[in-house]
């Protein structure tokens, strides 16, 4: 308990010490006020408890003011640019501490004090933008990639649980694999193994979501992910994310069937005799196709370029769709709803969410080719990376759209 006319707990050798006072006394005070109203009732006060009251008053209306100067202008801007796990936990508060600033200076008649040189610091670097303009003015600069791998990094040291289910889903679905025949009865294995990892991944997010709420300035130490947690996203997840799935394999192969259809139409299906003639010449010519006949090359590219039309469309639905299912956890919303949240925040937020994906797809490249190399010890190596790729970039989209909410400005549909 802070003593107040009493000697300081702290000195000014130590600022946070003494913000801390700060608020032990804020807490001092309101504690007062509402023991007041409590006991007057709108009442009339009596002279005796007039004084104390009016300290109350003079502080919040003479000694509050500085206080928010001082983490407005001094302790914020320090802490912006640290990749202390705990500061950038602490920076995701950072919008709705100035919203709170602002509101109670406004309610005093007073406007907080700017910094405005510091402003762009504060914003990542956002060039122009000062953040104590009112929320609905501006867009809220997205942090760099390096800032939310620094918080993705945090919240898997504290929850190493995390790993647990792909590594699972991945023994799961070698086992069926291995167990799959020839032909047509392979596809029983492989609707088994997606079915799977539709489930594994609706339980997995669940307990996502459930770490990211709890990563904060505050988390709480005793939390653990749980195998309860994974079977109740299973059960609210898996019919949503399933309804999903089906839609986006529907959308791509409808891609595909209409790039098979203009293809046939106006370059021609290749036969079985032109794709043996292919095959004939790369291997006799070490891979070289130059001996092949023009109108067969001139097939070949043709076809290419609609694969790699077809390729486009696939990557512009997969970003456009890259946070989909986190949303559908993150604001439990079925998967119509999740796709169209998703493409309104890829739209937005695009000079995040497309380096986002691109760093996604080279990781998976990089580990992929690890796999590829036949040795051992690298194909050891890329099976870890995978698993570390698929986890680390799963949880920063949590992350990402933790940010996004923090920093959302206020709309008629969400004030």
């Amino acid at each position: 308990m802070i003593a107040i006319g009493g000697p300081p707990e702290h000195t000014f050798s130590e600022p946070l010490g003494l913000l801390s006072d700060c608020h032990r006394r804020i807490e001092l005070f309101l504690g007062r006020m509402i023991v007041a109203v409590d006991r007057f009732q709108g009442g009339p006060i009596p002279e005796a408890a007039r004084g104390p009251i009016g300290v109350c008053l003079r502080y919040f209306a003479e000694s509050a003011p500085l206080h928010t100067a001082d983490e407005e202008e001094s302790l914020f801007p320090r802490l912006v640019g640290s990749l202390d796990p705990a500061v950038v936990m602490a920076l995701a508060r950072l919008p709705a501490l100035h919203a709170d600033h602002r509101e109670m200076a406004a309610r005093r008649g007073l406007t907080v004090s700017c910094c405005c040189k510091r402003c762009p610091a504060l914003l990542y670097g956002g060039p122009g933008v000062c953040y104590h303009a009112p929320m609905t003015d501006v867009q809220m600069p997205d942090p760099p990639l390096r800032v939310l791998m620094v918080e993705t990094w945090a919240v898997l040291r504290a929850n190493p649980g995390l790993w647990t289910p792909p590594l699972v889903l991945n023994l799961l679905v070698a086992m069926l694999a291995t167990s799959g025949g020839r032909g047509a009865s392979i596809l029983v294995p492989m609707i088994g193994a997606w079915l799977l990892t539709i489930a594994f991944r609706a339980g997995w997010l669940e307990q996502m979501d459930r770490a990211v709420v709890n990563a904060g300035p505050q988390p709480d130490k005793e939390f653990r992910t749980t195998w309860s947690q994974f079977l109740e996203g299973v059960g609210h997840y898996f019919w949503r994310f399933l309804g999903g799935e089906i839609a986006l394999l529907l959308l791509l192969g409808i891609g595909l069937v209409l790039v098979a259809t203009f293809g046939s139409q106006s370059v021609g299906l290749p036969d079985q005799a032109m794709i043996d003639q292919v095959m004939n010449a790369a291997r006799k010519a070490g891979g070289s196709l130059n001996s092949l006949p023009a109108a067969t090359v001139a097939k070949m590219n043709a076809w290419t370029l609609l694969l790699l039309g077809w390729a486009c469309y696939w990557g512009m639905l997969a970003l456009g769709l890259l946070f989909w299912q986190t949303v559908s956890v993150w604001q439990n919303q079925n998967w119509p709803k999740a796709w169209l949240a998703s493409l309104r925040l890829v739209g937005r937020h695009f000079r995040l969410a497309l380096p986002l994906a691109l760093l996604q797809v080279f990781s998976y490249l990089f580990v992929f080719q690890l796999m590829a190399t036949g040795s051992g010890l690298l194909m050891m190596f890329g099976y870890a990376g995978y698993l570390l790729v698929w986890t680390f970039f799963t949880l920063m989209t949590f992350l990402v759209l933790k940010r996004w909410e923090t920093h959302a400005a206020p709309t008629p549909e969400n004030p």
